[in-house]
């Protein structure tokens, strides 16, 4: 009887399986996916995957922080173009104390290229980070003499 059952099961996936996929509207399982149609990536959806993605790095001081409130600025602060898959990023940042400005500088371009890979199928031509500042070690208030 568990033999039967077995059988019976193994018949539905087979039956089901290769076949299930070759009656799918697109035709053959192994055409590129580009080919069976056309993805459309907004430059806010980009903006916002390589907001998230310089956010994951670490040193970088994510929007609503005391950097924001001192000089009147989000960071990161993120603009894009899209043309085709290819993405143009231009990303301002601000970087906590004692970071290295140049070593975080480049994981949020390589984080932002691989993201928006990753999740839109961009490939970024281009990834201008700017480090528009500093977020100095908490409890010390910039600009004050002790």
């Amino acid at each position: 009887m568990v033999e039967g059952t077995a059988a019976a099961v193994s018949d539905r996936v087979t039956d089901g399986g290769a076949d299930a996929v070759d009656r799918l509207p697109s035709g053959d399982p192994h055409t590129d996916p580009g080919q069976r149609g056309r993805l459309t990536v907004a430059e806010g959806v980009a903006s916002r995957i390589a907001t998230i993605a310089a956010t994951q790095v670490d040193g970088v001081v994510s929007s609503g922080s005391k950097v924001g409130a001192v000089f009147g600025r989000q960071y990161p602060n993120v603009s894009s173009e899209v043309a085709g898959r290819e993405a143009s990023v231009t990303v301002d940042i601000a970087v906590a104390w004692p970071y290295s400005a140049p070593t975080v500088a480049a994981a949020v371009r390589d984080r932002i290229r691989n993201e928006l890979d990753r999740y839109a199928g961009l490939t970024a031509d281009r990834v201008d980070v700017t480090v528009a500042a500093f977020q100095p070690p908490s409890g010390d208030t910039p600009g004050r003499v002790q």
